[in-house]
């Protein structure tokens, strides 16, 4: 037969039986906080960079769309500029549709 187990002391029970989670470091307010104000990206500056560097998806990567560029630049690179063609294009109809950047944010 089993003898009962004695209670704990209050000091043992009171004790939280998860650890808190540590907190982040704050971090200072910048460019990469998502709390902060968001300066607008210039319309002129992602209409020239889509003009003459579309191809290779600058004007992507200006206004934050980091995957869409790279597969516009790897289209154009890997087909050895033979895709220039449907990334010329597709940079055109960008520039012309597109009005936000990533956070979304309007051009100015």
């Amino acid at each position: 037969m089993l003898s009962p187990v004695p209670p704990l002391p209050s000091a043992v029970a009171a004790a939280p039986l998860v650890a808190a989670a540590p907190q982040p470091p704050q971090m200072a307010r910048g460019i990469f906080n998502p709390g902060d104000e968001r300066q607008p990206k210039s319309r002129m500056t992602y209409i020239m960079l889509g003009i003459f560097l579309g191809i290779f998806g600058a004007h992507s990567f200006y206004a934050g769309y980091w995957k869409r560029g790279a597969l516009q630049l790897g289209l154009t690179v890997l087909t050895l500029f033979y895709g220039a063609i449907i990334t010329a294009v597709w940079a055109i109809a960008e520039v012309c549709t597109v009005d936000r950047d990533i956070h979304d944010v309007e051009f100015s």
